[in-house]
């Protein structure tokens, strides 16, 4: 549309030296107007002498000149190209008014001392200042009398332009509501020396490129703003690149007014030139406002000496659909802080949130929160002479990370009583260069996609609670200092992910249990959640560090020797390394998995429901496994006296490498108990101790057996243990090889009551029969006979129960037999007779 608006017009070229007003001086014989295209050639000087002069395109020749006067003025409606020499001299006024997009253009010379006007047909429109030299004409001017209208500024070119106020004024800058400055490149100063109040944003100033500076002429320290005003519209502040820099504060003009801020990347520098006399950094909250940052910095150098806050980002005033901060930051204190400030104060939004909060460098100062309240923010950096006091802010809530950490303290955390929340949606790294344990009072861990990393050993003195997400210590550890501190909230899918011991350091400390208190260990590996619960009974004092680890290995270490095949079938492929670091005596000890933690159980292991315990290793070997437990709740539970590595083992689980199957059987007399073991071809052992307990904690040993000298075949082994104690007796091997090492068997339990009582009744019978076992340490098998045995039913009961029935109403009368089984062996026959 301007190629065809520019052909359409009229070509009037002047052809005499003279007065512009004169229409001889030009080729069509009329005073330009408009719609004319004026080409001013070169060896021609053109003089505006009167007010309201007018044309469209300007072209103006290498070697041509424009001179216009005082009190007289020229619009431009559309392009201006100069080749020659530009003179406006004071008290003239020029005035850009195309109705579609123009540039400033040709790289002549400007002497520009009158009023530059913008008056283009909309906000939208176009004034592309491309020429340098027509910024270096207003600066040789040296007045920057500027009447900004109606149309977009744009600064697109190298040059610098020193100053700029209203027309008339030596110290305002209005922008009004249909005025957008914009600078892509290049420096433009705006209202050197406007006090606060007088330089004003009502339209839009745009930053893409280049320096805008605003104030940076003012007495230093005088605190004079710049501020935005609702005066026809919304105020709008879009930076997406570039540097603007305030000489002081960033605010609103009237309580009433609002902004719209929108920054995607550039830098923003507040109080460059020394403290505000009001808020340093404000997006006021007030209805009708909006925020939008994604990227860029904003710095506040200095804080504002007044009893007000220095940061204010806007809150629940402004429509959460206008509000999203999703990057950026804001930097406090830059290398000029001055001392005279003690704080840099952050007010609060809890309905909104802070970009990254950067505490940097500069004089020593404290950053503390202006009237209270929660604070969200993406991220949060403490520069290590820096001090960020949270006492005030509840809950100091981190949603995000600034593309490294979520939260790094080089100086001081002052935690107070509040909370620290970790709610992000991303990784989140915990971490400091200079501290050596970062403390908080209460941590709340609440990302909902990635994990909390600890980079930095870490302690939570009162509250550790979990929503959602895994806090990763598997390079630093955790400390709880007491152990009645809460941890809450602890599942499958949000817990502490500790490091192996080997490659990744990192623990889980719980420090002064109080007595007879059941307390929770949430830790695990990254896929699974392998909890343990430590009650170390009436002992007071007992400390405890702990690590867990997928991938049990002979050696207990991470990463060492696997066990065989058969073996992995009848464990839970994981191990537990816990120490006490302080206090003594027995405690118990849960060993648990969630559901998901199936996949660390091996196929045999999966079938052994109750017979399950928990193994230990000690003196360079794995014991067998005491205790009990449940694979269907995935728990198991021992008693212990020492700490080292734990696994959970099934029934029958063979750890020590030598032995093929241990069995323990109580003997039909109820009087003793067998005790059968075989021994793997080519053992190289001397000896065995038979070993029995009775509570699987301290343990005796009531015989030795010589090993035979058998290399390359199986051995057989079976002793009896005639003086059994009467309820639960726990039998181990220990078996010592030629090297004077030793290993362990599984622990095997027998159960002994001082008489077994069986009973058949009624007898004779016609419908149906009971069957009592008393005080046997096991299932029992019934079996009906008929007279020409065979076996017509085989029931399995229950000890100690009232009865057990056997439906016999289907059989004809007859002789039968009835056998009672148990462990193996016939105990009872009886002879039944069946009458109908």
């Amino acid at each position: 549309m301007l190629l065809i608006s520019a052909l359409a017009m009229a070509v009037n070229t002047a052809k005499l030296t003279g007065a512009w007003e004169t229409a001889a001086n030009w080729s069509l014989g009329t005073i330009p107007s408009a719609s004319d295209n004026v080409v001013i050639p070169a060896g021609f000087t053109i003089t505006v002498k009167a007010a309201g002069d007018v044309c469209g395109n300007l072209f103006i020749s290498a070697g041509a000149s424009l001179i216009i006067n005082n009190a007289a003025s020229l619009s431009v409606a559309g392009n201006l190209s100069n080749g020659g020499t530009f003179t406006s001299n004071a008290g003239s006024t020029f005035t850009f008014n195309a109705a579609m997009n123009s540039t400033v253009s040709g790289g002549g010379t400007y002497l520009i001392s009158g009023n530059v006007v913008m008056n283009m047909g909309s906000k939208t429109t176009l004034l592309d200042i491309q020429d340098a030299n027509f910024i270096n004409g207003i600066n040789s001017g040296g007045k920057y009398f500027f009447n900004f209208k109606k149309g977009t500024w744009k600064m697109n070119n190298t040059a610098t332009l020193n100053d700029c106020y209203n027309v008339g004024s030596a110290n305002a800058l209005t922008i009004p509501f249909d005025v957008v400055i914009e600078s892509d490149a290049g420096t433009m100063s705006l209202a050197r020396n406007a006090p606060t109040g007088n330089m004003i944003l009502s339209g839009e100033l745009l930053v893409n490129g280049g320096v805008v500076n605003v104030q940076l002429g003012q007495a230093f320290n005088s605190g004079q703003d710049f501020q935005y005003h609702v005066n026809g519209g919304l105020p709008q502040l879009y930076i997406s690149g570039g540097t603007l820099n305030a000489g002081a504060g960033f605010n609103a003009n009237l309580a009433t007014d609002y902004i719209d801020f929108h920054m995607t990347g550039g830098t923003m520098v507040v109080a460059l030139n020394g403290y505000s006399n009001w808020i340093t950094f404000q997006l006021a909250d007030v209805v009708g406002g909006k925020t939008f940052m994604s990227g860029g910095t904003i710095i506040l150098q200095d804080a504002s000496n007044a009893n007000i806050e220095d940061l204010d980002m806007g809150g629940a005033n402004v429509a959460a659909t206008q509000y999203s901060v999703t990057g950026g930051t804001v930097q406090l204190g830059y290398v000029n802080t001055q001392s005279s400030a003690s704080f840099f104060g952050v007010d609060a939004q809890p309905t909104t949130n802070y970009p990254n909060i950067d505490f940097e460098a500069g004089v020593a100062k404290n950053v503390a929160a202006f009237n209270g309240g929660n604070i969200n923010m993406l991220s949060l950096y403490v520069n290590s002479n820096m001090t960020f006091d949270a006492t005030g802010f509840p809950n100091v809530n981190i949603m995000s990370n600034n593309g490294v950490f979520a939260f790094d303290d080089e100086g001081g955390f002052i935690q107070g009583n509040n909370m620290v929340t970790f709610s992000g949606n991303t990784s989140q790294l915990i971490t400091s260069a200079s501290l050596t344990n970062e403390i908080f009072y209460n941590l709340t861990i609440s990302n909902t996609s990635g994990n909390v990393h600890l980079g930095v050993a870490t302690t939570v003195s009162n509250q550790l609670n979990f929503t959602s997400g895994l806090l990763d210590a598997s390079n630093y550890s955790l400390t709880l200092p007491a152990g009645n501190i809460a941890v809450t909230g602890a599942s499958s899918t949000s817990y502490i992910v500790t490091g192996n011991g080997v490659g990744s350091m990192g623990q889980f400390n719980i420090n002064n249990i109080s007595p007879n208190t059941s307390t929770l260990v949430p830790i695990g590996i990254p896929a699974y959640y392998l909890p343990l619960v430590i009650n170390p009974g009436a002992n007071a004092g007992n400390s405890y560090s702990a690590f867990v680890f997928s991938g049990a290995t002979t050696n207990a270490i991470a990463n060492g020797p696997a066990f065989n095949p058969v073996t992995l079938s009848k464990i839970l492929n994981a191990e537990w390394n816990i120490n006490r670091t302080a206090g003594a005596g027995n405690a118990s000890l849960t060993l648990s998995w969630a559901s998901s933690g199936t996949a660390l159980e091996g196929t045999a292991f999966q079938g052994y429901g109750l017979n399950i315990g928990i193994s230990q290793f000690a003196s360079g070997s794995w014991h067998g496994g005491t205790g009990s437990g449940n694979e269907f709740t995935h728990t198991a539970t021992t008693t212990v006296d020492s700490f080292s590595q734990f696994s959970v083992v099934g029934d029958g689980i063979i750890l020590a490498k030598d032995l093929v199957d241990f069995e323990a059987h109580l003997n039909p007399d109820n009087n003793s108990v067998l005790l059968s073991w075989e021994v793997s071809g080519g053992a190289q052992l001397k000896e065995f101790e038979v070993e029995r307990s009775v509570n699987g904690v301290k343990w005796n040993t009531i015989a030795t057996v010589p090993s035979n000298s058998q290399l390359t075949t199986a051995t057989f082994y079976s002793l009896t243990d005639d003086q059994p104690v009467t309820g639960a007796n726990y039998y181990r091997l220990v078996m010592f090889n030629m090297h004077g090492g030793r290993d362990y068997s599984p622990v095997k339990k027998v159960v002994m009551f001082s008489t077994v009582d069986i009973l058949v009744f009624p007898n004779p019978a016609s419908n149906y029969i009971n069957i009592y076992v008393r005080n046997s340490s096991s299932e029992f098998v019934t079996r009906l006979i008929s007279p020409e045995g065979k076996i017509l039913v085989q029931s399995i009961g229950n000890t100690n129960s009232l009865a057990n029935s056997m439906n016999i109403n289907n059989f004809p009368t007859g002789i039968y037999l009835v056998q009672v089984i148990l462990t193996n062996k016939v105990i009872k026959t009886s002879v039944l007779l069946i009458t109908h």
